[in-house]
């Protein structure tokens, strides 16, 4: 039994659909508590009521946050697993370049060059521990062909207009992997 007590009357709470006894001078009233589970249900309501207003984020299904979880694990590890973009092979591509002679106006071309990747490697002789067997390779030129292009110059004396000026250029016709330019001899131990 628990009393709580106010400034004109005195309440007895009893337990489950006890009676409340309220005295106020010479008037007694009678009223009937449904009952204490009542008022904890009630309770309970409130907090979950204020709990779920004040973390909108908690109030996904479960299910959903183990399902976002599994998919972002999953493309973890799938870029993991894939393997590294692979290098471009040696080939002949396109570029432009821009041309310039003394004075004269510079100009764009499309033109060539050689591009990519080659295998290459450097390890130790087998036959002999003290030497280095290399093989280095790269992207080069196969064959060459002459182009002209023609420049607008100024005058040399200062006169009015302008000359032409023909400039040959070489441009690849091919690439392959070929022979790098002769390194150094390297010592076994040398960056020991």
């Amino acid at each position: 039994m628990r009393f709580l007590t106010g400034e004109d009357s005195t309440i007895q709470l009893l337990s489950r659909d006890a009676e409340l006894e309220s005295t106020e001078g010479s008037r007694h009233c009678y009223t009937q508590i449904r009952s204490s589970h009542y008022l904890a249900s009630s309770y309970r309501h409130q907090m979950s009521n204020t709990k779920s207003a004040t973390s909108l984020a908690d109030s996904r299904p479960q299910w959903t946050v183990k399902s976002e979880m599994i998919v972002l694990i999953s493309l973890v590890l799938l870029l993991a697993l894939l393997p590294p973009a692979e290098a471009s092979a040696c080939s002949l591509q396109r570029s432009v370049h821009a041309i310039r002679f003394r004075q004269c106006i510079p100009k764009r071309v499309l033109s060539f060059n050689c591009r990519g990747t080659c295998n290459s490697y450097s390890s130790i002789n087998p036959a002999n521990l003290l030497t280095i067997i290399r093989d280095c390779n790269c992207c080069k030129e196969t064959g060459f062909q002459n182009a002209r292009v023609v420049l607008r110059c100024p005058r040399p004396s200062g006169g009015r207009g302008y000359r032409n000026a023909h400039i040959r250029v070489k441009m690849p016709t091919g690439c392959s992997c070929r022979p790098c330019d002769p390194v150094p001899t390297i010592q076994a131990g040398e960056f020991l």
